[in-house]
């Protein structure tokens, strides 16, 4: 049954790749005539909107609260004895199922709760800050989120699949599944991956940090410094006009993002890639939507090829 599925899950993978290849030879061969950043506009049309108010600052606040807050979570899980410690080690240096539950389930709560204390500190400065933000979800954004699934995760995979036979991939996590593999554990690790995870790192990685960036980047013709917010008391009056016009904020948000999955062998090269399809999303939309769908996608994707391996590993 499982071998079954896994046949599958890799016949599904293939149908992509081969449709993501003429998908791209069409959509170039169309636009031919058209060379550089004519190329990208052409692809996905930028949205006009108001230019973000929030600065790195605030990429940098949430960014410190994940991490405080994941800790002070397993903290507390460790004094109240759910878990032996901090990290949950059986003895031999290898996380015990409830150690690893704990370890998951801190770090998704942690980033859930550094958005939700980020979202509110924004709330000071515009009432309107979640959808400024981009957390949104319109069935054009939708739509946009599936075709950049086919479009942008195929390429992504073969550059992954490339590099991993250099430098073979490592996550201490999924390394640790093998003998931890509980149903509790796989649930949360899916549920802390495939969807916790997209929003979290969108939301800092694309919202905060790269929306940060491009205020930065674009300031027409507004003189005050690049760190003061924009905050405006008739914002509900503002037009929508401001439209983003440098391309560097994508590239060194992706570097960013690229360099926070370190450790992991090659992984930077590909997540590379794949921020800056992101960020070129997230860009002409404005919205956050397109983004996290695509890496909603391709984390349940790999985390479905690792479990159905790890099952369909010979038992001694």
């Amino acid at each position: 049954m499982l071998q079954s599925l896994s046949l599958l899950v890799n016949l599904a993978l293939l149908v992509m790749i081969g449709v993501s290849i003429v998908s791209w030879v069409r959509l170039l061969w169309s636009r031919r005539t058209l060379t550089g950043p004519e190329l990208l506009e052409s692809l996905v049309p930028v949205r006009a909107r108001r230019r973000p108010f929030w600065t790195i600052a605030d990429a940098l606040l949430m960014f410190g609260m994940m991490i405080l807050i994941g800790q002070a979570i397993l903290r507390t899980m460790a004094r109240k004895g759910w878990i032996e410690q901090v990290g949950g080690s059986d003895g031999d240096g290898e996380l015990s199922p409830i150690g690893m539950l704990a370890f998951i389930s801190a770090n998704s709560l942690g980033g859930l709760i550094a958005v939700g204390v980020t979202l509110l500190w924004l709330r000071a400065f515009d009432a309107n800050a979640r959808r400024r933000v981009g957390l949104r979800l319109s069935r054009e954004d939708f739509l946009l989120g599936l075709k950049g699934t086919v479009m942008i995760l195929p390429p992504v995979m073969l550059i992954a699949a490339a590099v991993n036979l250099v430098v073979p991939y490592e996550h201490p996590v999924l390394e640790s599944l093998e003998k931890v593999a509980t149903p509790a554990v796989l649930l949360a690790t899916f549920v802390g991956t495939a969807i916790v995870t997209p929003i979290v790192e969108e939301f800092l990685a694309r919202g905060l940090l790269q929306g940060s960036l491009q205020a930065m980047a674009d300031r027409g013709g507004d003189e005050s410094p690049w760190y003061a917010r924009a905050y405006d008391p008739d914002a509900s009056l503002a037009k929508h006009d401001w439209k983003p016009h440098a391309w560097w904020p994508v590239v060194v948000s992706s570097l960013l993002f690229a360099m926070m999955h370190g450790g992991q062998g090659a992984a930077p090269i590909p997540l590379f890639v794949l921020s800056l399809g992101l960020g070129y999303l997230y860009r002409q939309t404005g919205s956050l939507g397109p983004p996290i769908l695509v890496h909603m996608f391709l984390n349940g994707l790999t985390l479905t090829v690792q479990f159905l391996n790890l099952f369909n590993l010979p038992r001694s």
